[in-house]
């Protein structure tokens, strides 16, 4: 079995420690990263689809399909936190700040 450099260091920091447990911790920790990649990616995503979306209202094009969209986007970012992903909440603070501006600023351009 290969060792990565990361997972060859974190083992020798937890020397004395068994390898079931090691191993165990190093896979927490890989998770951990993995959910954390696809929340910042996600996040990242539904920013720039409300940024999008202010920008076409203050011009007058945003459809109801990009607002539906959007919205459909922060449900689905939000069941993941729920779901997946709670801990790393603070990383999606701003895309939801961006998307509930661009859903207000598209309650009052519509009227």
């Amino acid at each position: 079995m290969s060792v990565s450099r990361s997972s060859g260091s974190l083992k020798r920091r937890l020397a004395g420690v068994p390898e079931p447990v090691a191993e165990s911790i190093e896979a927490h920790l890989r998770d951990r990263e993995r959910r954390r990649e696809n929340l910042d990616a996600r996040a990242r995503r539904l920013r720039r689809h409300a940024q999008g979306t202010m920008i076409q209202l203050h011009g007058g094009a945003a459809s109801a399909t990009d607002l539906r969209m959007l919205r459909e986007e922060t449900r689905a970012l939000a069941r993941y936190l729920d779901r997946s992903a709670r801990v790393d909440a603070s990383l999606a603070r701003d895309a939801f700040q961006e998307a509930s501006e661009a859903l207000l600023l598209a309650a009052i351009v519509g009227g």
